[in-house]
């Protein structure tokens, strides 16, 4: 796990275990701008280019919804880590909308790598009730372990368990059988960051105001999941 952000010149990207932008800060008090991408810190008055979560995550929901999947389980990473808390909000918000009612035993907050997906995987099994239709989870990471697991079960994929992902990892397209994920557009993401940290170069005496630019995820559709569309 990483405890620090990366920042290369004036790049920022936030670990997802920094809960406070304080370093950060203090590098902008030198007089050095920071243009931050991906996971952005809210405590930093600095440009940042950012995916919307939300709207990918009340999306991905809603299809889920449509294809009849109500039953669903949600490995929702960790409670103090902004992307964490978005995609929560889209979760909840999609089953909301659709009156659909949300199972809080199925929430499992934990981490954002593989060993996090096992471990979230077994808290579910160990409920000993019937396993969810579809398991959606915080990113590819968690999702790719929780293949062997239902394996270990005997079971199949998605026939009795279905699986959506977040981040369109390189992995996701390969397991068998692939599995459906939301995009985050990381190429515009950093294109725009480029452009942003360019512009910064040409006119260094201009007062750049913080704003944010936000980019639109894409769907995915791959077969670990069933869809009626």
């Amino acid at each position: 796990m990483h405890l620090y952000s990366t920042v290369n010149r004036n790049f920022c990207c936030i670990s997802p275990a920094i809960q406070s932008g304080d370093h950060l800060i203090a590098l902008q008090k030198r007089g050095i701008p920071l243009v931050s991408c991906d996971r952005v810190c809210e405590d930093i008055e600095a440009k940042k280019v950012a995916v919307n979560d939300y709207i990918g995550i009340l999306k991905a929901v809603e299809l889920l919804i449509y294809s009849r999947y109500i039953n669903t389980a949600r490995f929702a990473g960790s409670q103090d880590v902004s992307i964490s808390r978005d995609h929560h909000r889209g979760f909840m918000e999609a089953r909301k909308k659709h009156h659909v009612p949300v199972d809080k035993e199925l929430i499992f907050y934990g981490g954002f790598q593989e060993e996090d997906g096992i471990r979230s995987f077994q808290r579910l099994y160990k409920k000993g009730s019937k396993l969810p239709e579809v398991t959606s989870t915080v990113n590819d990471l968690v999702a790719i372990e929780v293949y062997p697991e239902i394996e270990k079960l005997g079971l199949r994929n998605p026939k009795d368990v279905a699986i959506i992902g977040f981040g369109n990892n390189r992995l996701s397209a390969y397991l068998n059988p692939p599995f459906t994920t939301v995009q985050q557009s990381s190429y515009e993401t950093d294109i725009k960051t480029v452009q942003i940290f360019l512009n910064h170069i040409k006119e260094p005496d201009k007062i750049h105001r913080p704003k944010i630019k936000i980019i639109k995820p894409e769907f995915i559709l791959r077969k670990s999941i069933d869809l009626m569309t």
